[in-house]
């Protein structure tokens, strides 16, 4: 088990999917400025007035927008492999805790199955008239690059992960 710091928002972020952050309390800018410094990933969990649920997933900070004179920071971060929360743990300013990978039990589907998930997705789109990043039909993370493409609530998308 590893040990990271955790990011609770009210956002899930899913594998292979890039969002912005600003950052702004005193917590996650020591946090982010530690992963930045250490080239290390920190923990998204979804939170609300539930409390964080116990599966996140691993963000690498891809790019530094802007910098501000007290420390505020606007970030690109993207999603990496997906983590259980195992123990929360204590002793920092931010979050931490002791946490697993999760893998995916079964096999990966099979290249006709991938293809035709990924015409129908194209298919959507085009009736709806948005663009759409390029898809990999032999991605192993397919289902999570065609959900990233997505408007999902929080919610939804955190029963995906």
């Amino acid at each position: 088990m590893d040990e990271i710091g955790l990011f609770p928002l009210g956002i899930v972020l899913l594998p292979t999917e890039r969002v912005p952050l600003h950052v702004f309390e005193p917590r996650y800018k020591e946090l982010v400025g530690e992963c930045l410094e250490q080239d290390r990933e920190f923990g998204l969990v979804y939170a609300d007035d539930d409390g964080i649920r116990e599966v996140g997933t691993l963000a690498r900070i891809t790019e530094v927008l802007e910098r501000f004179d007290d420390g505020r920071l606007n970030i690109v971060v993207e999603g990496g492999n997906r983590f259980r929360v195992e123990t929360v743990t204590r002793g920092r300013s931010f979050l931490t805790a002791a946490v697993s990978p999760v893998h995916d039990a079964g096999a990966r589907p099979d290249p006709e199955t991938a293809a035709r998930a990924a015409g129908s997705f194209r298919a959507l789109a085009a009736v709806a008239g948005v663009e759409t990043e390029e898809i990999d039909e032999s991605s192993p993370e397919l289902s999570f690059e065609l959900a990233a493409q997505v408007e999902l609530p929080a919610e939804a998308k955190q029963q995906l992960l």
